[in-house]
């Protein structure tokens, strides 16, 4: 609950963040994107690695679907990513045709990527407290990310009742969480979907050569979040 708090006010403070004079708005996207890929990487990638046994348990109880037990976790990753990939093609066509459609569908893709973030938080907590902290802390400079994302395409549309709506899904994914009994099954496919979704969203602000960004910052991101992972997984190991 704490750590859904402190998500929901890193999201809320993600658009001042950028206005901060000595803090170039590149670097900062940057080092957001290289934070929250080192992440997927080294903890997220590997934690759905793990999940196999429950995806073998699931898939197994049907026979046509058995063959894909492998594979399972990884092609969801892949949808993951294909999803926010045609999703981000689409608003770049709607940005000049169907605003109003397209600014819906991505606020409302937006929301459940941020209800997916909070809704497997508990699932971090499972490989041990610190991995549920280091995810908040990627987690919270990457809503710099899709803030961007929303000021780039919709930038007359997108204002604070919208920004709220955003934040409303992770309040909606930690309550959901609490309510009912996570289902195990449900939540390692979700956590797959999202590692795929959140390389391709790090992916298309620091990619394109079109768009500003500093590799340097990009680089220290990655190598801050992969030494305090590499680091706790010293200590307990």
């Amino acid at each position: 609950m704490v750590l859904t708090v402190l998500l929901a006010i890193s999201h809320y403070l993600s658009p001042y963040l950028k206005r901060i004079s000595w803090l170039r708005p590149e670097r900062l996207t940057s080092f957001a994107g290289g934070v929250a890929v080192g992440y997927v990487f080294l903890h997220m990638l590997p934690e759905i690695v793990e999940q196999h046994d429950r995806i073998h348990e699931l898939l197994n109880r049907t026979a046509y679907m058995s063959p894909f037990r492998d594979l399972a976790v990884f092609i969801v990753a892949l949808f993951g990513f294909e999803v926010f990939y045609i999703l981000d093609r689409f608003t770049y066509k709607g940005s000049v045709t169907n605003v109003n459609a397209s600014y819906r569908l991505n606020l409302g893709m937006y929301f459940f990527y941020n209800f997916m973030i909070t809704y497997t938080l508990i699932l971090r907590f499972d490989s041990g407290i610190s991995y549920a902290i280091l995810f908040t802390f990627a987690m919270g400079l990457h809503f710099i990310l899709s803030d961007n994302h929303f000021k780039r395409y919709y930038p007359d549309l997108f204002g604070s009742r919208s920004h709220l709506f955003l934040i409303l899904g992770l309040v909606a994914g930690c309550a959901f969480s609490l309510a009912f009994s996570v289902n195990v099954y449900f939540a390692a496919m979700l956590t797959s979907f999202l590692s795929g979704a959140i390389l391709y969203n790090a992916f298309a602000e620091e990619i394109s050569f079109e768009k500003e960004s500093s590799p340097p910052f990009f680089f220290l991101g990655t190598a801050i979040m992969a030494g305090l992972l590499i680091m706790d997984l010293i200590h307990w190991g």
